[in-house]
């Protein structure tokens, strides 16, 4: 009861958190994960990404952060991303083991097995902005979590979606991913190093750099750990 007094408390005093009609659901977090399926990466490291996210989902600790928050509940979505963008697991209530199970599986089942079109983080921020102002619940915390390879390199740079993502009270976080292809294939600077200057931001605002492919479920697992459990 305590802490969903406190879920109450905080609501009150963050306008963008606030039900717009009876129909919205409050959660503990909003939560689209935006995964690149651009050009830069290899058919091996889409197979890598998506094993990393479905895998994290059937975690004990991240089933246990669902739990432990305010509600007990958060939404989160799966999206492909590239010059256009694409809804492989909508908007999903996760309360529990069975939930995340069933989401990990869509994943598994639905996400690219093969790359395609140029890299448009612009693109995926406007998408993933635009799911959460018009989805049907509510929560504290809204986020959009970016995982990629390189830097934008198709129409205008992120930085002004960015920030109306930030004015609209949404955080963006960061998973680069630079070395999983020949560097000649990016640009001059590093992704981590964008994904700072130009990607990430709002309260909170984190990256987690994944240094080998080898490392990707740990660093899936952290990024969703400290994500779900910042309540």
């Amino acid at each position: 009861m305590r802490k969903l007094a406190l879920f109450l408390a905080a609501m009150m005093v963050m306008p963008w958190a606030q039900p717009s009609s009876a129909a919205q659901l409050a959660v503990d977090i909003e939560l689209v994960l935006a995964v690149d399926i651009s050009f830069s990466m290899s058919d091996e490291n889409l197979a890598i990404q998506a094993q990393g996210y479905a895998q994290a989902f059937r975690d004990p600790e991240i089933v246990a952060a669902i739990s432990a928050g305010p509600l007990g509940q958060i939404a989160v979505s799966y999206v492909e991303w590239s010059d256009e963008q694409r809804i492989v697991v909508p908007w999903t209530l996760l309360r529990g083991r069975a939930d995340a199970e069933r989401f990990a599986s869509r994943i598994m089942a639905a996400s690219a097995k093969a790359s395609t079109g140029t890299t448009y983080i612009t693109g995926a921020i406007r998408f993933g902005t635009s799911m959460i102002e018009e989805n049907d619940f509510a929560a504290m915390r809204r986020v959009i979590d970016i995982s990629g390879n390189g830097e934008n390199n198709m129409g205008e740079a992120p930085d002004r979606a960015r920030d109306l993502a930030i004015l609209r009270g949404i955080t963006i976080n960061g998973l680069p991913m630079p070395t999983w292809v020949d560097p000649r294939r990016l640009g001059g600077v590093p992704a981590d190093i964008y994904y700072r200057d130009h990607v990430i931001g709002g309260p909170g605002a984190f990256l987690l750099k994944v240094d080998d492919p080898a490392n990707v479920l740990r660093s899936i697992k952290s990024k969703l750990l400290r994500e779900i459990a910042a309540n």
